[in-house]
């Protein structure tokens, strides 16, 4: 072999030899790369996300414990509720594709006043910076949203936050006998004096031994610190199931610096029957120092809902009770309560409104009857 054929192949040796270690490097440098550009961390996940598909208006709001999902109508978010919350467990830095199981929080779930959906457990998938959650038809598809897009998710997510920071401080509701009194066939009105000492407004929940006894019409809030009496439409197949209960509530629905209006009783007027001597309506006519906005749907201006409850006294003694159900858009007009157990003689009256400002430490408006 030649000087020159020699040389020739040392010199394809040392090239072939540099382009090994050129590939070796760029196959190195591409993984690393591909590892960098490519993997993600946990808190890629945490945030705000909502669902792509527009006849799928979903939000959801994912934390380092828990993942809320909120379903909304019309564009400005009007109508949002909570309507399924669980568990979140957290993965390693450096994946790429994620799928975890999340456990419901029943309490949680029910705090948006939306049936949420009948699964004990959802199993979620992350892949390609796209959240699937498996429904009946298919999955719901989430990407991530700007918080800031999306006010009235994110004050319910902050007020999640405080209710949770809240649980560990947390007192049970005072209350004294529970008095109930026929109304109708199977119904009964049950009122009971509750007071709240916590620093928090709750809506405290009626819970019956008897599974057949639920509360038709019962629900109000009782603002931090204050004593209010609550009363409600009970059904039940019997008057002694409605006073077998207990009364607590669910956190998720407590209220933290929120302002409702202060009412102030106008006039009050007390209609008997006269061929019963029983009392048949409270006319209840009250100003409100403001009025919350209605929200608009179905075409119409939705008003908030409040309870107005008349508690008829003899000797301090709770002789009967009348419930009305209205909303603020009927401030302007009489409130007429019309449900009211059997009441005729009585010494005073005192009207209670189921939702208060925070601080009003006294709910109450009493008349005398002489």
């Amino acid at each position: 072999m030649s000087y020159n054929s020699r040389m020739d192949n040392k010199v394809l040796r040392k090239v072939a030899g540099c382009l090994t270690s050129v590939l070796l490097l760029a196959a190195f440098i591409l993984n690393c790369a591909s590892c960098t550009l490519f993997s993600r961390s946990a808190d890629d996940l945490y945030g705000l996300w909502e669902s792509t598909k527009a006849n799928n208006r979903y939000l959801m709001y994912i934390s380092e414990d828990y993942l809320d999902i909120f379903i909304y109508d019309g564009d400005s978010e009007d109508w949002l509720m909570n309507t399924w919350s669980g568990t979140f467990t957290p993965p390693s830095d450096g994946f790429r594709s994620y799928s975890w199981v999340s456990e419901i929080d029943l309490d949680r779930s029910d705090s948006g006043y939306s049936h949420y959906f009948e699964k004990a457990f959802i199993e979620f998938e992350y892949k390609h910076n796209k959240i699937y959650m498996p429904v009946i038809l298919g999955s719901i598809e989430f990407v991530k949203s700007n918080p800031d897009d999306h006010p009235g998710c994110m004050a319910i997510v902050e007020n999640n936050e405080r209710c949770l920071n809240a649980l560990s401080s947390a007192q049970p509701l005072e209350y004294g006998e529970v008095n109930c009194f026929d109304l109708a066939d199977d119904e009964y009105i049950c009122c009971v004096e509750i007071t709240n000492p916590n620093s928090f407004g709750i809506k405290p929940k009626i819970r019956f031994s008897d599974e057949e006894t639920y509360a038709r019409l019962a629900g109000s809030y009782i603002p931090a610190g204050a004593t209010s009496y609550c009363a409600g439409i009970v059904r039940s197949p019997s008057g002694s199931s409605v006073t077998d209960c207990f009364i607590d509530y669910n956190i998720y629905r407590s209220e933290f610096d929120l302002r409702y209006p202060q009412f102030e009783i106008v006039d009050s007027t007390v209609i008997t029957d006269d061929s019963t001597g029983l009392i048949s309506e409270v006319i209840v006519n009250v100003e409100a120092d403001w009025i919350p906005e209605p929200r608009f749907l179905n075409g119409d201006d939705d008003f908030e809902s409040f309870s107005v409850y008349v508690i008829f006294f003899r000797d301090d003694e709770v002789v009967g009770a009348g419930v009305r159900l209205t909303n603020y858009g009927a401030i302007d007009e009489p409130i007429s309560v019309t449900n009211i157990s059997a009441v005729s003689e009585y010494d005073r009256y005192e009207v209670y409104f189921g939702r208060l400002s925070k601080g009003h430490n006294a709910p109450r408006i009493s008349y005398l009857e002489y």
